[in-house]
C-alpha cells in the first residue's frame, strides 16, 4: 500500500525528481523530491496523487485498510500529511466504526475487533536544487 504512493509520485515525471519510501521506528516515510521551482505550484496536485493512490491501493487489499477512510484519514503537516494504516484480520468480526471513523462509538461495550495492528505512514514533498 505504502509503495502506491512512491510509485505515483514518482510517475509526476514533471515535477517530481525522484521519490523513495522508507521504513523507520516511527512508521513509514515517502518523500517526493520536487522542482524547487515547481514546489509551490504543484503541491496540492502531488499530495492529492498520492492520497488517491493510498486510498486505491487499501481499497484493492484484503486486509489493510486507511484508518477512518470514511472520516478524514489524512493530517496536513508542513512538508505533506501523515495517515495510518490498519491491519484487519476478520472482516466478520471488525468493529467497522474504528476502521472507518478512526474511533470506537461503543468502546466499553463494543465486541467487534479493533484495530491492533496500526503503521503509521508521512507523506512529504521536499525540494530540490536548480543546477543552472
Amino acid at each position: 500500500v505504502v509503495e502506491s504512493a512512491r510509485v505515483a509520485l514518482a510517475a509526476c515525471l514533471h515535477a517530481v525528481s525522484w521519490a523513495e519510501a522508507h521504513e523507520g521506528p516511527r512508521g513509514w516515510t515517502v518523500t517526493a523530491y520536487v522542482d524547487s521551482r515547481w514546489l509551490a505550484y504543484f503541491r496540492d496536485f502531488l499530495l492529492a496523487v498520492a492520497q488517491q493512490a493510498l486510498f486505491a491501493a487499501a481499497d484493492a487489499s484484503e486486509k489493510v485498510f486507511l484508518l477512518g477512510y470514511a472520516a478524514h484519514p489524512f493530517t496536513p503537516m508542513s512538508f505533506g500529511f501523515g495517515t495510518a494504516l490498519a491491519h484487519m484480520p476478520d472482516k466478520r468480526r471488525a468493529c467497522w466504526s474504528s476502521f472507518s471513523k478512526g474511533f470506537c462509538d461503543n468502546p466499553s461495550c463494543c465486541s467487534g475487533e479493533h484495530p491492533k495492528c496500526q503503521v503509521g505512514v508521512n507523506v512529504m514533498l521536499k525540494p530540490t536544487r536548480v543546477n543552472r
